[in-house]
């Protein structure tokens, strides 16, 4: 069995959009002090969820940024922090996908709402770049080609590998 978190998922559907972005150490840590701040870093629900997909099991994992209850309502909500004002759109596409994955991890109730925050640090304070609906289609169709992505991108690792190790023979 193969453990998948969910950011990896989202993160190889948008990986030609965010190509040129550098993530070190020092912008994850800036990251996690935004959620922190804000009220995105809640610690209490943890989804995982088995999934059968050609012929393998993988285990997705994560835990969405907030989950909270309004109106008798179960309301998911992800927060993308960016340095690049032009990362906007993409980050708050990204954070959409990755609450309408963890909806559909959580419940199988599709009157959940989704929301994507996103947060740059020119803003007093987190925007809100959509809410809607949980679409629970689209969120196995994410899932699918996400682990499709990771296959993919595991099968060219490995065929690089071999080729190295032919060179070193």
């Amino acid at each position: 069995m193969r453990k998948v978190g969910v950011s990896r998922l989202v993160y190889a559907l948008f990986s030609e959009r965010i190509k040129n972005v550098i993530v070190d150490y020092e912008t994850i840590k800036t990251g996690f002090y935004y959620h922190r701040k804000f009220g995105f870093d809640q610690r209490e629900v943890k989804c995982e969820m088995l999934y059968r997909y050609r012929g393998r099991v993988f285990l997705l994992r994560g835990k969405p940024d907030d989950v909270s209850f309004e109106k008798g309502r179960v309301v998911i909500s992800e927060l993308k922090t960016y340095k690049n004002k032009g990362l906007r759109e993409t980050m708050g596409l990204m954070g959409l996908v990755q609450a309408n994955v963890y909806a559909y991890m959580l419940t199988r109730d599709e009157d959940v709402l989704i929301r994507s925050y996103v947060y740059h640090p020119s803003l007093k304070e987190p925007e809100l770049y959509h809410e809607t609906k949980a679409n629970f289609e689209l969120a196995d169709w994410t899932i699918r080609r996400g682990l499709d992505l990771i296959i993919e991108d595991e099968r060219t690792k490995e065929e690089i590998l071999k080729v190295i190790n032919k060179i070193k023979r």
